[in-house]
């Protein structure tokens, strides 16, 4: 017998807010942060399209943008709601003159607020 799993897909919601730890300290001109939060694609056997893959968070805070000096802990105030599970966090940073770039996993439990910390 062979399920359909689209029928036993169910969706429990999660929270989460961003804080960012010495954002932008210490900078210099062309240095920036790009971060990017999104759901894993998921293939289910059977059907022809992928699932997932969606964007749930993205900010790009650069040297001199609007805000800038920030404090040594700067949280965005706004709670933000996604899909219990996996994401995907990356992170690409240029910070003084060096680029390096990160990807990570974090697990969101249902109905849980959880605090990403991004540091700088």
């Amino acid at each position: 017998m062979v399920c359909n799993l689209l029928l036993l897909h169910i969706c429990y919601d999660c929270f989460f807010k961003i804080q960012y730890n010495n954002l932008l300290n210490p900078s210099q001109l062309g240095d920036s942060l790009i971060v990017s939060l999104s759901t894993p694609k998921y293939e289910v056997p059977g059907q022809p399209y992928p699932f997932g893959g969606g964007g749930v968070f993205g900010a790009s805070p650069y040297y001199g943008c609007n805000g800038f000096p920030f404090p040594p802990q700067f949280q965005i105030d706004e709670i933000k709601k996604s899909n219990a599970g996996k994401h995907v966090l990356k992170i690409y940073k240029k910070k003084m003159g060096i680029v390096s770039q990160t990807i990570d996993t974090i697990k969101i439990y249902p109905y849980e607020t959880k605090t990403i910390e991004i540091n700088w």
